[in-house]
């Protein structure tokens, strides 16, 4: 377990090398409401973000469950997040990161790349691949217990409509092992998600986004919804 620590330290040293000599160019904390309609749960995240030079992005959050209704108060997980964009051509960028979190359970260490292309003024096409590893044992499908792992990829388009109104198509495919099964029974699992926000001032940014994740198990369709506003110092 150790090592996984020290390897999350590691790869944030080596994101951030010049970190002391970079301008926060923005900052911001999110709180966001969501609910769940297959497994009928509230859940709650509370995030603070920043980025250094608009290149290097950071952020750590918590996310908490409330139950059926709003009634009840567990502690899910905490979570950080590094990356870094690199522009390889005019309207061509790159963005090697990771996550780390941590809960009741242990943690998990996921690193991904990301790739975009700047279509237009207002326009970003953009897709990525993660791989996600536990670092804790679970019972798998077959009954023993194990440590789980997964891979994701993921396809974004996002449209600046206005200088205030921002939507985002984001499209999700997840694979375990046969080891593993996701809520539908199978190895695969697929999400589609629609974002909008609206920028009111320098300030404060309320949005939304609803999402069909799949199943929640093999008789309920699992879809979410999520409500809420940044606010940028």
């Amino acid at each position: 377990m150790k090592n996984k620590y020290y390897s999350a330290a590691l790869s944030l040293a080596l994101f951030t090398p010049y970190a002391p000599a970079m301008e926060i160019t923005d900052s911001w904390v999110n709180f966001r409401e969501a609910y769940l309609t297959g497994s009928q749960q509230f859940q709650t995240k509370i995030e603070y973000g920043m980025k250094l030079d608009n290149a290097l992005y950071f952020s750590i959050q918590n996310t908490s469950g409330q139950g059926k209704k709003l009634d009840k108060f567990h502690n899910r997980y905490n979570e950080t997040e590094v990356n870094y964009k690199i522009p390889l051509a005019s309207r061509l960028f790159f963005w090697p990161g990771f996550v780390f979190n941590w809960g009741a359970n242990g943690s998990a260490f996921d690193p991904y790349i990301k790739l975009g292309v700047q279509i237009t003024d207002n326009f970003m096409l953009s897709g990525g691949y993660r791989y996600n590893q536990n670092n804790y044992e679970s019972y798998n499908y077959y009954g023993d217990r194990t440590k789980d792992s997964n891979q994701e990829i993921n396809l974004w388009a996002d449209w600046n409509v206005t200088d205030r109104i921002w939507m985002e198509y984001n499209f999700t495919y997840h694979k375990r092992d046969d080891s593993f099964r996701y809520g539908n029974g199978s190895t695969e699992s697929y999400e589609h998600t629609l974002a909008v926000s609206y920028k009111i001032d320098d300030h404060f940014t309320p949005y939304m986004d609803i999402s069909q994740l799949d199943k929640a198990s093999k008789d309920r369709d699992e879809n979410r919804i999520r409500l809420g506003l940044y606010y940028h110092f």
